[in-house]
């Protein structure tokens, strides 16, 4: 068993969303902003949207920030998703290394990820792989 001790230093400080991020990933962390009197037809259901108030209410509770892009479309993030960060596979070893975690007692499910991370990286080149992640509230 594991535990949690909150007297180490964290190895690796959050680095926030890479720029060069999926559009899946986009779609999970943030939601399209769209004015509090659009029309039915701005409200995309292809994906999240929210309005401008409640982006605002956000920013100004809960952390929020807004993304803005140069062809005037902008993003809210998820008020709910905190601390976004992404690691190596070699800085993934390294922070569970620090936390005393045998990568060995990881879920399966896990381990086969760092497998995939480690095929990334042997083909394209040493950390090429990344693993972008953030936390729930």
């Amino acid at each position: 068993m594991h535990s949690h001790n909150d007297d180490v230093p964290v190895l690796f400080v959050p680095r926030g969303l890479p720029e060069d991020i999926s559009q899946y990933i986009h779609e999970q962390f943030y939601a399209e902003i769209i004015p509090d009197d659009a029309d039915d037809q701005r409200k995309n259901l292809m994906h999240e949207w929210c309005y401008e108030s409640d982006a605002k209410h956000y920013v100004a509770k809960h952390n929020a920030h807004i993304k803005e892009y140069k062809d005037g479309r902008r993003y809210v993030s998820d008020p709910n998703w905190h601390h976004a960060s992404h690691l190596t596979r070699n800085e993934i070893m390294d922070a569970c290394k620090h936390a005393g975690y045998d990568l060995s007692d990881a879920p399966d499910e896990f381990q086969m990820v760092m497998d995939f991370m480690q095929s990334i990286d042997d083909r394209f080149s040493n950390d090429a792989s990344r693993m972008v992640f953030w936390f729930d509230n």
